[in-house]
């Protein structure tokens, strides 16, 4: 289960990354580990250990693709509508609508299997609604989609499920 959460502290880049929450660990202990490295050259027993661990790490890092992250981030964030400079821009400096674009980009990201998106275009303005529309016709990831957004439901929806009283209903076509 995804939420759109962001962190205000980060940049743009490091919020996409952290999407990626097990390579940046790998990531991270692969770098603790060069360092202790560079200051265990006078303990052999000390440095047999790093390179094990190291060498361990490295076939982690090639089995979930580390070396493929950075690339995924750069080639979303222009479909997300960000610019080579946001890359370095806090979360905190941009609209309610860029975060949930911020969001969206994390869950697509993961590669999901199916978006289940509750109300997604609750809290954002016009432009962000359009565009969001926009970006999820292209995708190919089937999605289930809760909405008052009548509008929305049109665009996007190819069958729809209507609910009351516990009894479902299912409708070929969009929401008219």
């Amino acid at each position: 289960s995804q939420e759109f959460e962001v962190s205000m502290t980060r940049t743009v880049r490091e919020e996409f990354l952290s999407a990626f929450k097990e390579e940046m660990e790998i990531s991270s202990r692969l770098e603790k580990v060069q360092k202790a490295m560079e200051s265990a050259v006078e303990d052999l027993e000390l440095m047999g250990r790093l390179l094990d661990e190291f060498d361990l790490l490295q076939r982690r890092a090639q089995s979930v693709d580390l070396d493929e992250v950075d690339g995924k981030v750069s080639k979303l964030m222009p479909d997300l509508g960000f610019s080579p400079e946001d890359s370095e821009r806090l979360v905190a400096s941009f609209s309610g609508g860029w975060q949930m674009r911020m969001s969206l980009g994390k869950i697509l990201l993961q590669e999901p299997d199916l978006l289940l998106l509750d109300e997604p275009t609750n809290h954002i303005d016009l432009d962000t609604i359009e565009w969001l529309e926009g970006y999820l016709q292209k995708q190919e990831v089937p999605m289930v989609i809760i909405s008052h957004d009548r509008a929305f439901l049109d665009k996007l929806c190819t069958k729809i499920v209507e609910t009351e009283m516990g009894v479902a209903r299912t409708f070929e076509g969009n929401y008219s």
